[in-house]
């Protein structure tokens, strides 16, 4: 695999050059994002897990999957945990018999996925090289590459569903398949329900005219409806019982206070003060499409969940990158709006986000750092 990587490498300098000279600035920059997400699933192959991280007890499940046969493989694959896609990729990978494949791949597409949004919308609204460097760091400063590496369902899920969601509201693509990501989202990881949920409630137009104090009581409301829903047919119905005793585990973890854990409630709360400097600056009545109004919507609403579940650390944290994700460009859009850079509100916001880079990668190096990594 590391002789992989620096063909890779070799043969992507040509093109690059190419690229560069033609003017093709896009497909370069693509280029060497793919250089860069292949380099870090390199990285994630050649890692072996020790027996906390989530990855190692997928490896076990992989030989479960081995020894399997017939009705109960179908049932394990299918049935079991209800995310069908998951199970039928780690059966692939089983036959193939090379466990490093495991974090491979999500590892190569995610990060792909996550560099083409901030190069795409960089392109299309012609901010410049700076704004595109700026967003990638915070990108890779603020997103724990052990999260997706160790636990690869999740974080996998949730950036196809950023994908979806940037395709669907700030590109305007309306196709079939734009839809179909959605679904393998909850093929890949079953709790992206609630993001599904967000989406669907972007159809009712009232919704989207509702005042933040209004939007707050009513996602309380639904918030509350869907907890005695669960608490009533939990018994009857597999599925909202297999969701209970998620929820119920989740709230039962007790968090540790850390410099981790109090660098990730700034983050949110940050992400929430975001949302109302584009609201404040009029960015979403002057600016955004209908769309994009919807973009901001979902990530309003998704944010108050996260605000409100707050004493529940191990439940809004999950969320806590997947808004990161899907405020890359909102933050782009707040940025470029400051014509006069010495305002107050500027200097503040671009102070705190550069704090924020400097304290991810402060967080990220010593993950980095314990990585027990073996060249096979």
């Amino acid at each position: 695999m590391i002789y992989v990587l620096i063909a890779v490498l070799l043969l992507s300098i040509a093109p690059a050059i190419i690229c560069y000279k033609k003017n093709y600035k896009k497909i370069m920059c693509l280029i060497l994002a793919f250089d860069f997400s292949f380099a870090l699933a390199v990285l994630a192959y050649y890692w072996v897990p020790s027996e906390e991280y989530d990855l190692s007890r997928y490896y076990t499940w992989m030989n479960n999957m081995q020894v399997f046969k017939g009705d109960i493989l179908i049932n394990y694959l299918f049935f079991e945990r209800g995310e069908p896609i998951t199970m039928v990729y780690f059966y692939i990978i089983s036959l193939i018999d090379n466990y490093s494949l495991l974090p491979f791949f999500p590892t190569l597409i995610s990060y792909f996925i996550m560099f083409y949004i901030i190069i795409d919308y960089c392109q299309i609204n012609k901010y410049s090289n700076k704004m595109t460097i700026f967003l990638i760091l915070l990108f890779i400063s603020l997103f724990k590459y052990i999260f997706l590496v160790s636990g690869i369902r999740s974080t996998f899920a949730m950036i196809l569903c950023t994908l979806a969601l940037y395709e669907e509201f700030i590109k305007s693509n309306k196709k079939w398949y734009i839809k179909l990501l959605y679904v393998i989202a909850l093929g890949i990881h079953n709790g992206v329900i609630a993001i599904i949920f967000v989406r669907i409630l972007l159809n009712i137009n009232k919704i989207l005219k509702m005042k933040t104090i209004r939007l707050i009581f009513t996602i309380i409301t639904i918030i509350v409806i869907s907890i005695l829903l669960l608490i009533l047919f939990s018994d009857k119905i597999e599925f909202l019982a297999f969701i209970k005793e998620k929820i119920i585990s989740y709230i039962n973890i007790k968090p540790i206070i850390s410099l981790q854990s109090i660098f990730r409630s700034l983050q949110l709360f940050l992400f929430a003060g975001i949302l109302f400097l584009v609201w404040k600056n009029k960015i979403y009545d002057n600016v955004y499409t209908e769309d994009m109004q919807k973009y901001y919507k979902f990530l309003q609403i998704l944010t108050i969940i996260c605000l409100i579940a707050f004493i529940y650390y191990d439940i809004w944290i999950r969320y806590l990158d997947f808004i990161l994700f899907l405020e890359l460009p909102i933050i782009a859009n707040l940025l470029t709006s400051y014509k006069d850079k010495k305002n107050k509100e500027y200097i503040v916001l671009i102070t705190i986000l550069t704090v924020l880079i400097i304290g991810g990668i402060r967080i990220q190096i010593p993950i980095f750092a314990d990585m027990n990594i073996v060249l096979k």
